[in-house]
């Protein structure tokens, strides 16, 4: 789950512009694949088995996490007007740091 907000800022400092609501959907789901897919593969748990309880006992953590996550990340935003130049060059340069992180 730790990994998914730093995803997240990856994404965003690339250009990736969406709404709060697409933004904490997307940290929200990120995280409960991110917990319950591991346990689900090691057969630790069956989400198909939850009762309701279960699933909103397991839901509002990553929630909250989300909605954490989204308030830092755009906290963490620059305040000032940024122009298209420098948003492409941004992406650019956020795609050599990218390739390079993953391809070296």
């Amino acid at each position: 789950m730790r990994a998914w907000a730093p995803l997240l800022g990856l994404a965003l400092s690339c250009g990736w512009r969406p709404s709060n609501a697409v933004l904490t959907a997307t940290a929200t789901v990120g995280a409960l694949i991110g917990t319950n897919g591991p346990m689900t593969v090691l057969g630790v748990t069956d989400p198909r088995t939850w009762s309701r309880s279960d699933w909103v006992a397991d839901i509002v953590p990553h929630v909250t996490y989300a909605l954490v996550t989204v308030a830092v990340l755009r906290g963490l935003e620059p305040r000032r007007a940024v122009h298209t130049d420098q948003i492409r060059g941004g992406v650019r340069r956020c795609g050599a740091v990218s390739r390079r992180a993953l391809f070296a």
